[in-house]
């Protein structure tokens, strides 16, 4: 497995691994779900201007198998903090957001070890260059992700927070590195 910079050639997989995790309200069987991007579409373009270096993508055989979205401070404040999910952070410093973390079969027995590599580089990314935290916010309700809170406190990150955006709650999670 190669871990490396995503690239706007991975931009297509991507697009269809996030498409393949998301999780809406208009799904039949939505609430049984228990995991999955609720209600966060992002389209490729979407994608191209998240293009930094903490977005990276695991590749398997040449084939992209998963990616991790993630954002230092520097970048978020450059331009995100329009969304309501990043106010959170507008007086923080030194940190990474992992914004999604999606991996191709995500019901497989393999997926864990990918989402594992992705999330274990992008963490050591961020100590190496001087970052201090790292945060994620994770649905709980009205859809509760619970494969993506266990798989955060697996990684000993704790909830310190909560944001409501309309009737979705989002926990905070963070991790001091």
């Amino acid at each position: 497995m190669i871990i490396r910079q995503a690239s706007t050639h991975d931009v297509a997989t991507i697009k269809g691994i996030h498409d393949l995790q998301s999780v809406s309200r208009n799904q039949a069987g939505w609430k049984e779900r228990k995991t999955g991007f609720f209600e966060y579409p992002k389209t490729e373009n979407d994608f191209e201007r998240c293009l930094n270096p903490y977005f990276i993508v695991a590749e398997i055989s040449g084939d992209v198998k998963g990616f991790a979205l993630s954002y230092d401070d520097e970048f978020l404040k450059s331009w995100n903090f329009d969304r309501p999910e990043m106010r959170v952070f507008e007086k923080r410093e030194k940190f990474l957001y992992i914004d999604q973390l999606g991996v191709a079969n995500y019901m497989s027995l393999g997926s864990g070890k990918i989402a594992n590599y992705l999330c274990d580089t992008v963490v050591e990314m961020a100590r190496m260059h001087g970052l201090q935290r790292v945060f994620g916010c994770i649905c709980e309700k009205p859809f509760a992700d619970e494969r993506s809170i266990s798989f955060a406190e697996r990684k000993g990150m704790r909830r310190v927070s909560e944001l409501t955006i309309g009737d979705v709650l989002l926990g905070v999670y963070e991790l001091a590195i």
